[in-house]
């Protein structure tokens, strides 16, 4: 039994034809049912020539069933020798919202995690996140909201420049936000960044310590 069984049940799936199954794969919503490893049917595919390459299509075994659930946040996971529909929504099932471990959501919980609009409100692809996606005004207000911060905070201190020298990390000298180098070469020194919190360009040098290693020539010197 899966440890998804943590999700809600929904009801029994009444199919007499998955009688005797006992494993299932997903492609998108759908529900695979099959017997032995796989699926496909790969002694077709291969009398039809497709391991030679010659764009031949892979088909299911004759004894593979396909499903769609009623809702496309269902999944079917096999109980104590039954199917059953799960839900797989986790605000559904009573835990936060995680987009990397629920695999669908349910149409009422599959909103902007911070304005609450619908999918079908969007007018261009949203942001994706751990926590749910994100609409692009809500990101984009996010953001700047961010920058402000981060710039507020510099200017409330005094600008050294050497605060910026030999740090363990790439640090933007106009809002402090932390980065990972990104240059074209091996050669990162005096490449051009652009800080992606607020925008501004700085240089990165890239400094090297250098150790030594030592081995004996010859007879080691006791005495």
């Amino acid at each position: 039994m899966s440890k998804l069984t943590k999700d809600a049940k929904v009801s029994k799936i009444e199919d007499p034809r998955l009688s005797g199954y006992t494993k299932r794969s997903r492609s998108g919503s759908e529900q695979v049912f099959y017997t032995g490893s796989d699926s496909r049917d790969f002694d077709r595919y291969t009398a039809e020539g497709g391991n030679k390459g010659h764009g031949v299509e892979m088909h299911d075994k004759p004894d593979t069933i396909r499903l769609r659930p009623p809702e496309r946040h269902y999944y079917a996971e096999l109980i104590d020798g039954e199917w059953w529909w799960l839900n797989s929504c986790a605000e559904c099932n009573g835990r936060p919202r995680d987009s990397w471990s629920s695999y669908v959501e349910c149409e009422k919980h599959n909103v902007c995690r911070t304005c609450r609009c619908t999918r079908q409100e969007l007018s261009e692809p949203p942001w994706g996140g751990k926590d749910g996606w994100q609409c692009v005004p809500c990101n984009n207000a996010q953001n700047d909201a961010i920058k402000r911060e981060r710039l507020s905070a510099v200017a409330a201190k005094e600008y050294r420049d050497f605060d910026y020298w030999c740090n363990e990390s790439v640090v933007c000298p106009h809002c402090e936000s932390t980065h990972d180098p990104e240059t074209s070469n091996d050669d990162p020194d005096d490449d051009a960044a652009e800080c992606d919190v607020c925008g501004g360009i700085y240089s990165i040098t890239t400094s090297y310590t250098t150790t030594y290693t030592t081995k004996v020539i010859g007879e080691r010197v006791t005495a």
